[in-house]
């Protein structure tokens, strides 16, 4: 190569770079949870207060199914006695299986409770699904909301986001499919895309993991329906678990029950084709303007979608990040938190490889 060509290469090479968004994201290791106990959620407030959701999936359970990370050990949250239901008939008043915490716009702790421990149905008993809503500076629960309305024995509602006036909540649930509405001002609920394609699973379309064919004990492949969810300025974007297609809808179309079945189908917009996603999270403005972040379960990863043009792009991948399941933002927006539930190596799981390490929640500069 004469000294011209390399020059010119040279040139060329940092050219690239001016006109090339570059991430450069290392995890760093914030908890360290140990080997026994799953975590799904993280939410994470203003004054950096880490709070953590693990499911009672499992009858060896031992952790609670709520807890704040704090002075580097786990606190039950908000006390021990919400923490303490052990399978009786004290449903409404006590934490039965939390999946989800998040924290919205206005520095609220959301904790939602699925009603359905150890993977079975949801429990008997009015208010055992519910939906808390939390004062951080009190610590008291200021809010029930019981979801009797929008949950069959059969479901698993798996996350939730608020709408940017604060009087919404939207909910997935992951195991019937659906897109689910909370009123917050009146505690009515209504079911939503029950049957949509765009809520379910994709098709003959098997998730696989460093490799490995996500097939359940039983035989059948494993598929999970509408999970990730997030809202951007006055759209509800949602993602089934097992796929690779974002969609979004208008939340009028779910907040007015007036509108038609037929309306709303139609109202639903396919955004972009992505990744296998778990959990998704805004990065934004108190306007629920930002970049939307999704985890990468096929990729050991995160990844984000560029809002102009609807490309997503990675943002990191790590085989730390076994199975990266809830998501986020916090400290100014320059950190995303992520948990990584190692669900590829749960019991369920048709041959699942051994754990290689404890289960961790790490967090990524963004």
């Amino acid at each position: 190569m004469t000294t011209t060509q390399f020059t010119t290469l040279i040139t060329t090479f940092l050219l690239l770079l001016a006109t090339t968004t570059v991430h450069c994201s290392e995890l760093e290791l914030v908890a360290d949870l140990g080997w026994g106990n799953r975590p799904t959620g993280v939410a994470v407030s203003t004054t950096e207060r880490i709070f953590i959701s693990f499911p009672r999936w499992f009858a060896n359970h031992s952790a609670p199914t709520c807890a704040e990370w704090k002075n580097d050990k786990l606190v039950p949250y908000p006390n021990q006695y919400l923490n303490s239901w052990n399978g009786s008939t004290d449903t409404n008043d006590k934490f039965i299986n939390v999946q989800s915490v998040f924290i919205d716009h206005f520095d609220r702790l959301w904790i939602l409770d699925t009603g359905a421990a150890f993977l079975g149905n949801v429990s008997a008993g009015k208010g055992a699904a519910k939906l808390i809503r939390m004062n951080l500076t009190t610590n008291q629960i200021e809010k029930v909301y019981p979801l009797d309305e929008i949950v069959s024995p059969h479901s698993y509602i798996n996350d939730v986001r608020i709408s940017v006036d604060g009087t919404h909540a939207f909910l997935t649930d992951s195991n019937l499919g659906g897109l689910r509405h909370l009123d917050l001002v009146t505690g009515k609920g209504q079911v939503y895309l029950a049957d949509h394609p765009s809520t379910h699973s994709e098709p003959g379309f098997i998730t696989s993991v460093e490799g490995q064919p996500m097939i359940l004990v039983t035989g059948t492949p494993a598929a999970y329906q509408s999970d990730g969810i997030a809202v951007i300025e006055n759209h509800v974007y949602y993602h089934a678990c097992t796929g690779r297609t974002l969609y979004r809808i208008d939340q009028a179309l779910l907040i007015d029950p007036s509108t038609s079945d037929q309306e709303r189908a139609a109202g639903v917009e396919t955004v972009s084709l992505s990744g296998v996603p778990d959990g998704m999270v805004l990065a934004g403005n108190e306007k629920l303007e930002g970049t939307l972040y999704m985890t990468a379960v096929e990729k050991d990863g995160v990844d984000y979608m560029n809002m102009n043009d609807k490309r997503v792009l990675p943002l990191i991948s790590d085989e730390l990040l076994q199975w990266p399941d809830s998501m986020s933002v916090a400290v100014n927006g320059s950190y995303l938190y992520v948990t990584a539930s190692q669900v590829n190596c749960a019991p369920f799981i048709l041959n699942a490889r051994a754990r290689r390490n404890t289960f961790q929640l790490y967090r990524i500069a963004i």
